[in-house]
């Protein structure tokens, strides 16, 4: 169980969030009371990769596989019908991430299709293509949340590991602006070995401008692929959930459940989707549990719930702490040409469904 005053501080960093989003608190409290109350299982946040495609080459991506040329992106349309299937679930937050989404030129339209101002509608972007109208469009379309990617402090540092010279400086301008258009806006942070002092860094400069931190950890996939070195140690984890304890501005997927337990919500409290229908546990965890093109959403969801790695409900981050499941899962399929890799043809852990 999470601490009861870290839980309180965090409510109330986040609570203009809620309070801008009014029409999202039903399904709050609603998600809340199954979650605790009746130990029901409520789906929470979807993330949609909505396109794999992207104009930079960070070093950390983990997205560079989960493109099929073979394949039709989802439309406005499908997400919106997806969307409706997951709130049948209890969903009431959605993150649109890539590739780089705002290369999607009808990203207004799928804004649209996912019931704004009934849903918290988060997006992570490098801020390359984001022009301040731009900015105010999606904003009135129902995007109420911003997380913008960076790397480092330091401008040199951060635009070589972002493969793009002056990223630093549009961050920097981006930010009094999304925040003059009444964004919420976050500092996208991943944390990989060695890397804890610029990950305080980075959360001190937020800090000193009011914004909020979002940490994913380093895992072994795209342009890391097989790179384990870049993985937490077991002390440095240690120091960086103490870290987000002290910190109420900051929080990651795994200190935000309806239990009110810090853990792994990949597979019931959040899933992903890829930019074909693919479901997936998280975004990070390339494998495909099924097709939202081929059968509903909530089957798919039901039996994720009985998958292992995820029905044990692991107290921490699976694609960046768990070694068992990064070396049995993760790795056997991160080398493949294209991501995710459906579960039944998975190398180690293939598994056969009933009639199958």
């Amino acid at each position: 169980m999470a601490s009861p005053i870290q839980k309180l501080r965090h409510f109330a960093y986040n609570s203009s969030l809620l309070w801008k989003n009014r029409g999202v608190l039903p399904m709050v409290v609603s998600g809340y009371a199954k979650a605790l109350l009746l130990k029901k299982p409520v789906l929470r946040s979807l993330e949609f990769a909505i396109t794999a495609n992207c104009n930079v080459n960070c070093s950390m991506c983990y997205a560079t596989k989960i493109q099929d040329k073979k394949r039709q992106l989802l439309s406005p349309a499908e997400y919106g019908e997806i969307y409706a299937q997951a709130r049948e679930l209890g969903c009431f937050t959605v993150h649109l991430s890539g590739g780089e989404p705002t290369l999607r030129k009808d990203l207004p339209e799928i804004l649209a299709n996912l019931m704004p101002g009934r849903t918290i509608i988060s997006m992570t972007t490098n801020s390359t293509l984001l022009e301040p109208t731009y900015l105010e469009t999606l904003r009135k379309g129902g995007l109420s949340v911003l997380h913008y990617s960076l790397n480092s402090v330091d401008p040199v540092v951060n635009d070589q590991e972002r493969d793009f010279k002056g990223h630093h400086e549009r961050i920097m301008q981006q930010l009094a602006v999304a925040k003059s258009l009444d964004y919420e806006v976050c500092l996208s942070i991943v944390i990989a070995h060695g890397k804890l002092d610029e990950m305080r860094r980075l959360t001190e400069f937020a800090s000193a401008k009011g914004i909020g931190v979002v940490y994913s950890l380093a895992t072994p996939a795209g342009n890391w692929t097989g790179a384990t070195e870049q993985l937490l140690t077991p002390e440095e984890w240690t120091e960086v959930d103490a870290y987000m304890a002290a910190n109420a501005h900051v929080r990651s997927d795994w200190t935000i459940n309806l239990t009110m337990t810090k853990g792994c919500p990949a597979g019931f409290e959040k899933i992903a989707l890829s930019p074909y229908g693919d479901v997936q546990g998280c975004a990070m965890s390339f494998i495909s549990h099924g097709n939202v093109r081929e059968e509903r959403l909530e089957p798919i969801w039901r039996r994720m719930m009985e998958f292992e790695p995820f029905r044990k409900r692991s107290d921490k981050c699976l694609i960046g702490l768990d070694r068992d499941y990064i070396d049995e899962y993760l790795l056997p399929v991160n080398s493949a040409n294209i991501l995710p890799v459906p579960i039944e043809r998975h190398p180690v852990h293939p598994l056969i469904r009933d009639g199958g």
